[in-house]
């Protein structure tokens, strides 16, 4: 699906050969889309001067005479300027004629987008107004995000995509932040402290402002506003890299299905817990990890379970000496279950659970 980045570029694309010109003919050869075409749709903008183009989130807005085009790419769609004598292809549903004799080509092959007439302000629409901020806003900070996480619990990475949340942050984009934050997906979005929720504020920019620069991320069929494809694919750190040699530490990058998504992590530079922010602590009591007989071959972190070789990589500590490891812990709880027991310790704003079979 286009993201944030591909219909940034889309809109830098088209902006050049669409401000100024006049609609001049309007072609719709199927207006079964997401939401139908509207039919006074020809009615509303041939005639009339094309001002301005912005993109909210991954929608398109063209202010077109006293109202807004409003566009989605869908999953595979594109917007493009293409040539009068260009013919369509199957999937090429709306075509803008403009009055320099180009023509803005609307094509979704999978008609999951749409192409909407908007009158009044724009983002009182039902589909803008309850949008989150954008990336590079103001509003989006560490404690923006710190605030709403508090009563989450959902994993980081579908709190991150969650657009009420903030806009923009697809699959891809996701999986790349985090890895640039060090932030494991799976951790629970209200176990992140502030400080790391402005390190991934930051890793979110960093990894959008890159994706544009490189023209977006073309991973089947996405082109952009004159018709060529994206190059961020080959800037991508983790995302279709499974198996791959992480290219920080050298671990394997690894992949999991989080919310029916693909998400790709490594298991080395993106730990649950970050051990230098916890030797610090000298209030808490010093614990070495050699008083523990890891003999159970089951954990279970926030209900994912976990081997006993994950278990050290998930306290950031490697197998080879595991033993002679310390942490400094600031809570140490033991309870019975009917089947073992459940050992739970905290490292600065994480706690994990442990279960141990009998």
């Amino acid at each position: 699906m286009p993201e944030l980045p591909e219909v940034e570029t889309t809109v830098r694309g088209i902006k050049p050969n669409l401000i100024g010109m006049r609609i001049t003919d309007l072609t719709v050869r199927d207006p079964r889309l997401r939401w139908r075409i509207p039919e006074n749709l020809a009615s509303m903008v041939v005639g009339n001067i094309a001002e301005s183009v912005c993109r909210r989130a991954k929608y398109i807005l063209v202010k077109i005479g006293s109202g807004h085009l409003l566009l989605h790419l869908g999953m595979s769609g594109s917007l493009r300027i293409c040539p009068p004598n260009e013919p369509p292809g199957p999937h090429d549903h709306v075509d803008f004629t403009l009055s320099n004799d180009q023509i803005l080509r609307y094509r979704d092959p999978r008609r999951f987008g749409c192409v909407l007439w908007l009158s009044g302000n724009p983002y009182e629409y039902r589909l803008l107004r309850h949008l989150g901020p954008e990336p590079d806003s103001e509003e989006f900070t560490g404690n923006y995000l710190y605030g709403l996480s508090k009563s989450r619990t959902t994993a980081v990475k579908n709190f991150i995509m969650n657009s009420r949340v903030v806009v923009g942050v697809g699959n891809i984009y996701a999986s790349e932040s985090l890895f640039r934050a060090g932030i494991h997906p799976i951790r629970r979005a209200n176990r992140i402290s502030v400080k790391r929720y402005e390190l991934l504020v930051s890793s979110i920019r960093d990894t959008i402002d890159s994706a544009i620069a490189f023209g977006g991320t073309t991973l089947r069929d996405f082109v952009n506003g004159s018709g060529s494809p994206g190059y961020f694919r080959q800037e991508l750190l983790v995302y279709e890299r499974q198996q791959q040699d992480c290219r920080r530490c050298g671990d394997s990058i690894r992949v999991k299905v989080i919310g029916q998504r693909s998400t790709y992590y490594c298991t080395g530079c993106q730990t649950w817990l970050n051990l230098s922010t916890c030797s610090d602590r000298s209030d808490d009591a010093l614990i070495f990890l050699k008083q523990f007989q890891f003999g159970f071959s089951v954990v279970r972190v926030h209900d994912y379970a976990f081997d006993r070789t994950d278990l050290y990589t998930l306290l950031g500590v490697k197998m080879a000496d595991a033993f002679g490891a310390e942490l400094r812990m600031n809570l140490v709880n033991l309870r019975s279950h009917k089947n073992g027991f459940v050992w739970t310790f905290g490292f600065a704003d994480i706690t994990v659970d442990a279960f141990v079979s009998n």
